[in-house]
């Protein structure tokens, strides 16, 4: 087995959005709303499941042409595996999730997803 490396950090993003919680949120929740911003543009999803409640799960599998400009190029796939631990509707997403590249695991993640209304 190959020796792999393990590192544990933590990191905040913070945006704002020029839009109610509840329409951010529906962004994270609904078939509808994911579909519109995850994934890349230069990607084909192969695969999508999608279900939003505790213990449901998210997958996003996509190939994509490396190097396209060159005589050979490769044919790439990602998948994005996650399953929701905590929901609190409007307020709060927990999930859990992997990333591959090819058939390599790159990462495993927990994030928290918060939604806040802000003044101004």
């Amino acid at each position: 087995m190959a020796d792999q490396n393990v590192a544990h950090g933590s990191f905040v993003i913070e945006r704002l959005i020029d839009a109610p919680p509840s329409r951010v949120y529906a962004a994270f929740a609904t078939a509808e709303g994911k579909e519109r911003w995850s994934g890349a543009p230069q990607a084909e999803a192969l695969r999508r499941e999608f279900d939003f409640r505790v213990g449901g799960h998210d997958r996003l599998f996509c190939q994509w042409q490396e190097g396209a400009h060159r005589s050979h190029p490769k044919i790439r796939t990602t998948d994005f595996r996650a399953e929701y631990r905590d929901i609190v509707p409007v307020r709060r997403i927990v999930y859990v999730y992997e990333r591959y590249l090819d058939e390599s695991r790159i990462s495993v993640s927990l994030a928290t997803v918060q939604f806040h209304a802000h003044e101004g």
